[in-house]
């Protein structure tokens, strides 16, 4: 199943959701990425042309617990935009104080 949630302000995500067997075991699963972008429109549209309804596509599943799955392996942008954001902003708040400390001193 594949459709366009939407949700406030124009907001969408894709829910996709699909079935996968390993070995003789039956497995469900809905995570598209690791880390899902979803506030976007023409993403959420992308990711619904590309795993359309009723198509075979590959499911990537960890071995070890193979209920575990994504459709699209690897880290996307925001797997690391957004830890690399927040550390830009701590470095910025520690300079910011060390600024301010240094500027009571005078």
């Amino acid at each position: 199943m594949a459709i366009l949630r939407t949700g406030r302000y124009g907001s969408a995500a894709p829910d996709i959701r699909y079935t996968y067997s390993v070995d003789t075991r039956q497995f469900s699963g809905s995570r598209l990425e690791v880390v899902t972008y979803g506030s976007n429109t023409a993403y959420a549209g992308d990711a619904l042309a590309e795993f359309r309804e009723g198509s075979n596509v590959p499911v990537y599943f960890d071995p070890a617990r193979p209920e575990s799955s994504v459709l699209r392996p690897g880290a996307n942008w925001v797997a690391y935009g957004l830890p690399a954001l927040s550390a830009i902003m701590a470095l910025f708040g520690v300079a910011l104080v060390r600024l301010s400390i240094r500027l009571g001193r005078t």
